[in-house]
Formats: C-alpha cells, sequence, structure tokens
C-alpha cells in the first residue's frame, strides 16, 4: 500500500508544474476577463486573447496537448455551470416537450438526410450516423445565425434565455 501511494505521489509531483502553469493561465484568463468586462466588451474576448497569448502558438506557457484538454474541458464545465445558473427550473419543465419534439424533427430530419447522402456515396453505417450528428450540429449553428441576422435571438417563449 505505501508503495502505490509513493508512486502517486511521484507521478502527481512530476506533472506540478503543468498544474502551476494550468492555474496561471486560468488566473491570467479570469483577469483579462474581468478587464474585458470593465471595458465594456464580452469577456469571452479576454479568455480568447488569453488563450492565443498563452498557449502553444503563443509564448507557450501550455504546450502540450493534455494541458490544452484539461482547459477546454474546465470551459465546459464552467460554462455549463453558468447555463445552469441562468436556467429557470420552471420554465425548462414548461417549455420542456415543445423542446423535445423540436430536437425530435432535427434529428429526424437530419438522419434522413444524411441516409440519402450515405446511400448515394455508398457509406457505411457508421459514417451514415456521424454524417447525421454533424447535419443535425451544423444546421443548429445555421439556424441560430439565421434568426440572429433577422432579429428574432431574443428569448423562448417560456422565458428562457436564446443565447445567438
Amino acid at each position: 500500500m505505501e508503495q502505490v501511494v509513493h508512486e502517486a505521489v511521484t507521478q502527481g509531483a512530476s506533472h506540478g508544474g503543468s498544474f502551476v502553469a494550468v492555474a496561471l493561465v486560468v488566473a491570467i484568463a479570469a483577469l483579462a476577463g474581468l478587464g474585458f468586462l470593465w471595458l465594456r466588451q464580452p469577456p469571452l474576448v479576454g479568455f480568447i486573447l488569453a488563450g492565443i497569448l498563452l498557449g502553444p502558438t503563443g509564448l507557450g506557457l501550455i504546450a502540450n496537448n493534455e494541458s490544452v484538454a484539461l482547459l477546454g474541458e474546465m470551459g465546459v464545465v464552467v460554462l455549463l455551470f453558468f447555463i445552469g445558473m441562468e436556467l429557470s427550473i420552471k420554465a425548462f419543465v414548461v417549455s420542456l416537450r415543445q423542446a423535445l419534439l423540436v430536437v425530435a424533427g432535427q434529428l429526424a430530419s437530419a438522419a434522413l438526410l444524411a441516409l440519402v447522402i450515405g446511400l448515394l456515396l455508398e457509406a457505411t453505417t457508421r459514417e451514415i450516423v456521424i454524417l447525421s450528428f454533424v447535419i443535425a450540429m451544423s444546421s443548429t449553428v445555421v439556424a441560430m445565425k439565421m434568426l440572429d441576422g433577422w432579429d428574432l435571438c431574443v428569448a423562448m417563449p417560456a422565458g428562457l434565455p436564446l443565447v445567438c
């Protein structure tokens, strides 16, 4: 048991440098985000600039893929946390049935389109499934951009904020 603990401590200590680098990048990104917020600009711009400056293509503070993946996962977790903080459970439940119908329709139409394209190109089943997910995701992005262009991206009927 002592040997397992010793190996875990030794291995953890070898990654200490990347942990410090990740913590430093997170702190600088937070300060950059706050700075842009103070300038009445979206903090996301500060986060992106900090990533460019400190990442592998900039100063190289974060150079290995493991640290980049860790920061990406942390960013997704924080994003989902903030979405959860903004979400009203009551409004979510009210619009759940309508949202599920729309999602089911979108996935079914994307799957049908992918099936047609896949049969024409003689793709495998796996490739058709992947293509259907790609079509579904890209159609969501296109629809959001179109709604934004028509100034329809304000809020959903149930009071849920719609981010475009």
